[in-house]
């Protein structure tokens, strides 16, 4: 792998918010990469705890690091300001409370076989408190167009809209940036990015961990920032509607997955359905308008369409659960 002008090949962006727990764990799986040839870039987000000067710690050590302090702008912010400075032909993130395999980067650089692949992606290993699952991993290599990875990533098969289990080639970023201010900002651009893919390779096995971490913005109970994902809908679909129409079903069938969690989030968090009563609505009202939508689309396969949709998204449990508030069940009250 050619070097970009005596560059770095690969930059790897990590924004850093109040993780002085957890911060060591990611930047050794980060420094102790079997390729080696690294910009590492952690942003302080504007900690609070100690977070900052184990950052500035790590970059006395290790001269691949460069450290950006900043005042709190949320991850897209922290996430832009990495891009803003990287120097490495290709990209990737890593969120400073999850770690990687030792061989990650090597691996996916491995998959950019060619100038026409663009993304190359991987599983993951989800870690909620003792318990480890895979998820998005596939027995073989995979190479898929950039349409085949869009629908892909919509129906949550083998793709994800996740930022941080992926390798990027630098330029896709030109004129794009994540959403200021907003969470789940993976989602907002992910079909830009892979409209601008030729090819998308995804490596097979897992190579990232994924951390559950209590306070965590993207992994707690809900609040009202998490309306986020509701914009991200939007958008998503207004995007589809004009630029690739075929994928109707696949967007609709991607905000209903996205509604239906919501909805169990908001049903599972105590106080939240009272406290933000118009949200649940809005969730129930994009819901039940996707999921029309889905079905009307499927044509004369309406039944087997609703059957299978609703066994895919888990909506029985939700259903269930919904079941359960009406009839007042204390613990989702």
């Amino acid at each position: 792998m050619n070097k970009n002008n005596n560059g770095p090949v690969v930059t790897v962006v990590v924004p850093v918010y109040n993780v002085e727990a957890e911060l060591n764990r990611c930047v050794e799986s980060l420094v102790g990469q079997t390729f080696s040839d690294l910009q590492i870039i952690l942003v302080d987000d504007g900690s609070t705890d100690l977070s900052g000067e184990l950052c500035d710690a790590w970059a006395d050590r290790d001269s691949r690091i460069c450290v950006i302090h900043k005042q709190n702008g949320g991850l897209s912010s922290a996430r832009n300001a990495g891009i803003d400075i990287a120097e490495g032909e290709y990209l990737g993130f890593v969120d400073s409370d999850d770690f990687i395999e030792p061989d990650m980067y090597e691996t996916l650089l491995a998959g950019m076989v060619d100038g026409e692949v663009s993304m190359v992606t991987c599983g993951r290993y989800v870690h909620m408190g003792d318990t480890v699952r895979n998820e998005f991993s596939t027995p073989v290599v995979m190479r898929l167009t950039s349409a085949d990875a869009m629908k892909e990533a919509l129906l949550g098969n083998i793709i994800d809209v996740s930022a941080w289990d992926k390798l990027y080639r630098r330029e896709l970023f030109d004129e794009i940036r994540y959403p200021y201010g907003r969470i789940s900002e993976d989602a907002a651009i992910i079909l830009q990015l892979l409209d601008r893919c030729s090819d998308v390779v995804h490596v097979g096995k897992c190579l990232y961990h994924y951390v559950f971490r209590t306070g965590s913005i993207s992994k707690s109970t809900y609040s009202h920032k998490q309306f986020d994902v509701m914009y991200n809908c939007r958008e998503m679909t207004a995007w589809v509607e004009k630029n690739k129409p075929d994928f109707s079903m696949d967007i609709n069938s991607y905000c209903c997955a996205q509604m239906a969690g919501m909805i169990e989030c908001m049903i599972c968090s105590p106080g939240a359905r009272k406290e933000w009563g118009e949200d649940y609505s809005a969730y129930w009202g994009l819901f039940r308008h996707c999921f029309q939508s889905y079905v009307t689309l499927g044509g004369h396969k309406k039944v087997e369409i609703a059957r299978v949709f609703a066994t895919r998204m888990h909506l029985y449990r939700l259903f269930w659960l919904a079941r359960q508030v009406r009839n007042g069940v204390k613990r989702y009250v």
